[in-house]
């Protein structure tokens, strides 16, 4: 996905929720829970000399993420693979945890652009799903560290937050596309029949990666299948609109 426009929004919605992240934790003063909290979250840059260091440094990260998974992420070895001083990094991004919030954050919002473009113009809930489904496991195919920093265990309390929330606005729009598009009735809202088809999918995309380091696609079609089956069980009886 490219385009300065996209990065754009990408890089607005970084500096929000980092905004959002840090407000409540408390002053240099505060207790030390509180400045651990501090040291895991990123500093959003300001300045466009400053974004493109940390574009740099988000990009770096990457590289050592896919080649090595989540454990090789060093914040000193990645100052000197940039050849920037320690103090540079430390700058923008107080920990390793902060810096993978960072990538958590830009890889979610990346996944979330991909919902119109991916549903089309069909009005077939059945079809919209699946290729929903089939989009989202294209997007982690190319990117071993967006798979690694989102569908293994052991996220950090942040990072699954990031996680919870944009799963959240997913099944929220999902919900509209069903309604606006395929002409399905509304559904409760608590629980969420959406959220939980999203959490289905994510299960099983995880669960292909910890056993194969890959998202498979006889995993891709049992999140179809898991999640159409689900959502068909949660709707009233009605035919289908003709796919398109």
């Amino acid at each position: 996905m490219g385009g300065d426009g996209s990065k754009a929004i990408i890089e607005q919605k970084f500096v929000f929720n980092m905004a959002k992240l840090r407000k409540g934790v408390k002053k240099p003063a505060a207790v030390a829970a509180g400045r651990d909290r501090a040291a895991m979250l990123p500093v959003p840059p300001l300045q466009a000399r400053t974004r493109e260091r940390v574009h740099a440094m988000l990009a770096e990260a990457e590289r050592m993420i896919a080649a090595g998974g989540v454990a090789a992420l060093s914040l000193p070895q990645l100052a000197e693979r940039l050849g920037v001083p320690r103090a540079g990094v430390y700058r923008h991004f107080p920990s390793a945890e902060a810096l993978l919030l960072a990538l958590a954050e830009q890889y979610l919002a990346q996944r979330e652009q991909l919902i119109p473009a991916a549903w089309g113009r069909t009005r077939s809930w059945h079809t919209g799903l699946r290729r929903l489904v089939h989009a989202a496991a294209a997007y982690y195919a190319d990117r071993p560290a967006a798979r690694a920093v989102l569908l293994h265990w052991g996220m950090s309390p942040e990072v699954a937050a990031a996680q919870r929330a944009t799963i959240d606005r997913l099944g929220r729009t999902i919900r509209q596309l069903f309604e606006s598009r395929a002409g399905v009735p509304e559904l409760p809202r608590e629980p969420d029949p959406y959220i939980i088809a999203v959490e289905i999918v994510t299960a099983l995309f995880a669960l292909s990666e910890r056993r194969h380091r890959q998202i498979r696609p006889d995993y891709v079609a049992e999140a179809c299948r898991a999640a159409e089956a689900y959502l068909q069980a949660r709707l009233p009886r009605q035919p289908d609109r003709v796919a398109g």
